[in-house]
């Protein structure tokens, strides 16, 4: 091996040395802040009632027999929170409650946890559940029914849990082992990178190739821009083969969850499968009163990215759906509406209107869920 040769396994040594050296300085420093959700990061999942300048008022719950509260997309790392707190008025300590949430450590299943009474009592749960793990993507409160009177929803806050310094550091490594499902995203995405740009593998790579580098020009001066180049060709192929094998480890998984939870079903059932799987039957009442052939249907809810409203749309495919807050202003007779949480849309059955703010749409009155959806089609004015 020449001088060049050992110059380079040197230089991506000291590369490396020089990347873990400086992950281990940030996360010194890195800790995490608590997450504060209040009643506008919540919408209500499943039940009857409405946002009230205090919280979420819940009168009674769902058709499925239970009232559920669902936050807004969030994606935080499981690992670093370890205690959730919750503000419910208007239920004793005999009423059973259950946590529910959804992360990328099992995104095909909702995961419940269920407070004993003296945890139901102070409102607080630590979380040493199996399945809190990965990137928590949703989180809410389930509340079985009968309610013996209306609640009140006002928050919920997710506090870290104490963790060394190493600790840390070794969550800066979790994207390279993190299981997360089939999306349309690239395998070198990080849902979180913008917040936490150094735990996402390919910035890892492209800083410890710059780090390699360095280390070579300083171990092979004077400077040969040729020979900088060729090692930065070679520290490049060396970075993309380690994201490569990443994503075959990430494929080999997606492909076995998909299996393990579809595979055994006949194609007919495989819906029961899905995390939503309560809501289908509702879902489908939806589709049959939609015409056979794809038309506009304008999905609305005040959470347009919802988890709730995204696969909706995906269900009701191929409709040409799309969800949105508010009815566009070129809404037109013929189109479909379909609302599920937009509190300022209101109808009025005397006139046979939508009323929104100022605007008023003609409709005509197709289907309704109680707590589930609505369903209308504009008409001529």
């Amino acid at each position: 091996m020449g001088r060049s040769g050992r110059s380079l396994m040197l230089a991506a040594c000291l590369g490396l040395l020089s990347f873990l050296g400086l992950l281990g300085g940030v996360s010194y420093r890195a800790v995490p802040q608590p997450l504060l959700l209040d009643k506008d990061q919540f919408q209500l999942f499943q039940g009857l009632g409405r946002k009230v300048a205090e919280g979420w008022y819940i009168s009674q719950p769902g058709q499925s027999g239970f009232a559920a509260m669902l936050s807004q997309p969030l994606g935080f790392p499981a690992e670093n929170y370890g205690e959730i707190r919750w503000q419910l008025q208007g239920v004793s300590p005999e009423q059973p409650l259950r946590l529910i949430w959804l992360s990328t450590q099992d995104r095909d299943h909702l995961q419940f946890l269920s407070p004993t009474r003296a945890q139901r009592q102070q409102a607080r749960v630590t979380m040493d559940h199996a399945h809190w793990q990965g990137q928590v993507l949703w989180i809410g409160l389930e509340i079985p029914g009968p309610l013996q009177a209306p609640v009140l929803f006002q928050g919920m806050q997710i506090f870290p849990r104490e963790t060394t310094a190493f600790e840390r550091w070794q969550q800066f490594f979790q994207a390279w082992q993190e299981r997360t499902p089939w999306s349309t995203s690239s395998i070198n995405f990080y849902r979180k990178s913008y917040a936490q740009p150094l735990r996402a593998p390919l910035v890892q790579i492209a800083l410890w190739c710059g780090l390699s580098l360095v280390w070579f020009a300083i171990l092979t001066r004077p400077y040969d821009f040729k020979r900088l180049g060729t090692a930065l060709g070679i520290f490049t192929l060396i970075g993309w083969f380690a994201l490569d094998l990443r994503w075959q480890y990430q494929l080999g998984t997606r492909l076995l969850t998909a299996y393990k939870n579809f595979g055994p079903l006949p194609v007919s059932e495989r819906w029961r499968a899905l995390p939503e799987a309560d809501l289908v039957p509702f879902w489908n009442r939806i589709r049959a009163a939609l015409p056979a052939a794809p038309v506009r249907l304008l999905i609305l809810s005040d959470h347009p990215q919802s988890y709730l409203a995204q696969r909706l749309r995906y269900h009701l495919l191929p409709h040409n759906a799309y969800v949105m807050a508010q009815p566009p202003e070129s809404s037109r007779p013929g189109d479909y509406l379909l609302i599920l949480d937009a509190e300022k849309i209101r109808y009025d059955p005397r006139h046979r209107r939508l009323r929104t703010g100022r605007r008023q749409i003609p409709v005509k009155r197709l289907l309704e869920i109680p707590g589930v959806a609505r369903l209308y089609q504009v008409r001529k004015a």
